[in-house]
């Protein structure tokens, strides 16, 4: 019974480590492109000990990596998500299948028109990241304020 409340001790402490560990810094830019659409580039420096999955894993398989707009749909009208970072590609034994995989650095680019008016907006990324050297993995939830400017 000792063993088994010291191990349940264990696995709290682990993840209350690891819940506050910045696994990704993320940063964001908005620049005005010449045909009145806008680009986001959205850049993750990554924990060393850490890899973010890929946008493109699928079914069956770990989380993909996901961005979004809050309230795009009444505030944009065009929204594209894509990677300009080439995911690493590797057979993950945990899900037995090849996965896609961000390490150290990773960066992506939204296209965007905004409806007139808007000059801010919450960019909400969620995915899943797992940790090279314990095998711990934990979902991402961020959402990061953007300001667009003329």
């Amino acid at each position: 019974m000792k063993r088994y409340i010291l191990a349940l001790t264990l696995v709290f402490v682990t993840l209350i480590i690891y819940s506050q560990e910045n696994i990704a810094e993320w940063k964001t830019s908005v620049s005005r492109i010449d045909d009145g659409s806008y680009n986001l580039i959205i850049s993750a420096d990554i924990h060393s000990d850490w890899y973010i999955y890929g946008m493109k894993n699928t079914d069956g398989g770990p989380l993909a990596l996901e961005f979004s707009i809050k309230d795009s749909d009444s505030n944009f009208h065009t929204v594209s998500f894509m990677e300009i970072s080439v995911a690493d590609k590797t057979f993950d034994d945990v899900f037995g299948m090849e996965v896609e995989t961000y390490s150290k650095k990773a960066e992506f680019k939204c296209n965007f028109v905004p409806k007139s008016g808007i000059e801010s907006f919450n960019l909400i990324i969620e995915g899943q990241a797992c940790n090279k050297h314990n095998g711990l993995c934990v979902q991402i939830s961020e959402n990061i304020s953007c300001e667009i400017f003329e």
